[in-house]
């Protein structure tokens, strides 16, 4: 899996969750999208961290671990407080508990299973997050977030770890076909040939 592929499996997993929204509901922050209008999600991937080890993979592959900070910003109008003597209708602020509901779901049971499908965890780093202060217009909209340490598995093939399954080259130019042909000392084919005594 690549950060691209991740990417797409916490989109689906957010989604998941929050179906009750529109579209354009759950949005990444590095996106070219206008800002919805509340309530919606917003998510952000840290940078990636891979494990100095690999571990021998099948067909001569090498497994990596990769380590990311996945942040989850929830906006939300809140919920409507009745006002009193004809006033008009306060706001509560909901955005912690809202994005708290989102955190116990990616622990229950369905999530876990989830995650393990797609070769991934998901862990809570430190608390949910009242961040409402940050916002430019304070009163309008309510903002909590959480940050998550998420981990996957990256495969690197090959000689030159450039090879894997659907290989191509990547759309900056890296890697070339030369490299992921490219094969160890040790003889990996063998043809055995049956003589007769």
């Amino acid at each position: 899996m690549n950060l691209r592929e991740l990417k797409e499996n916490l989109y689906d997993i957010t989604r998941t969750y929050f179906g009750n929204l529109p579209d354009d509901g759950v949005v990444w922050a590095d996106g070219n999208a206008a800002k919805p209008t509340p309530p919606f999600v917003m998510l952000k991937t840290g940078p990636l961290t891979p494990s100095g080890n690999s571990i021998q993979g099948p067909n001569d592959t090498r497994l990596y671990v990769m380590k990311t900070v996945w942040e989850v910003d929830l906006y939300t109008p809140g919920a409507e407080r009745g006002g009193g003597d004809g006033d008009a209708p306060a706001r509560e602020n909901t955005a912690v508990n809202d994005l708290l509901d989102f955190v116990n779901f990616l622990r229950s049971d369905y999530a876990a299973d989830l995650a393990e499908s797609l070769n991934i965890t998901i862990s809570l780093m430190g608390s949910v997050t009242d961040v409402t202060a940050l916002l430019n217009e304070i009163g309008q909209e309510f903002r909590a977030m959480a940050e998550f340490q998420v981990t996957f598995i990256q495969a690197a093939g090959g000689y030159a770890g450039v090879s894997t399954p659907g290989w191509k080259p990547t759309s900056s130019g890296g890697g070339t076909e030369e490299l992921a042909a490219k094969e160890t000392g040790y003889f990996e084919k063998v043809v055995i040939k049956e003589e007769s005594l």
